[in-house]
């Protein structure tokens, strides 16, 4: 569905940790944009990202002015994209919100986002009350523990070379 006209410039990320058993949503993150020129397009583009940090500057926010309702519409739509796309470990799904109809958009959705320490993902988890060291350990382990599921045993080199 093409993202409807004269709709919110807020955005949004959801982040998602975990595996097929256990699946976690980190606090939702918004781009602040608040002093931001208005004759400037509210995008999420290379200067937004990786310009100088002014006052005047947008942010990453933990949301706290969001109805119960949308929260869980969001939440839901990260988790499904999450879902459906069958990614593992973490993931940051980005979306808009339409001002008109209050539906969460998936704008993108980033199976392996960076994970610096001021990142949303980072960010988010830190909300929640994890570290940026304990936030990658878990990733690690998430995965490791993947892997190691879907790896068989490695032979015993003494019985291969004995030929038995």
């Amino acid at each position: 569905m093409p993202w409807p006209r004269n709709s919110s410039k807020r955005e949004f990320y959801a982040a998602v940790i975990g595996d097929d058993t256990k699946r976690e949503m980190l606090p939702i993150v918004e781009l602040d944009f608040g002093h931001w020129d208005e004759s400037q397009p509210k995008v999420a583009n290379r200067e937004v990202k990786f310009g100088p940090d002014t006052a005047d500057s947008p942010k990453l926010r933990i949301v706290q002015n969001l109805s119960d309702e949308l929260k869980g519409r969001i939440e839901r739509s990260a988790l499904t994209a999450y879902r459906a796309l069958k990614l593992q470990d973490y993931a940051r799904i980005d979306l808009r919100v339409s001002s008109m109809t209050n539906e969460p958009y998936i704008l993108e959705v980033n199976p392996n986002p960076y994970l610096e320490k001021k990142c949303e993902v980072s960010l988010a988890a830190m909300a929640h009350g994890t570290d940026y060291e304990s936030l990658v350990a878990r990733i690690v382990d998430t995965a490791v523990k993947r892997h190691r599921a879907r790896v068989p045993a490695a032979p015993n080199l003494a019985l291969v070379q004995s030929g038995v």
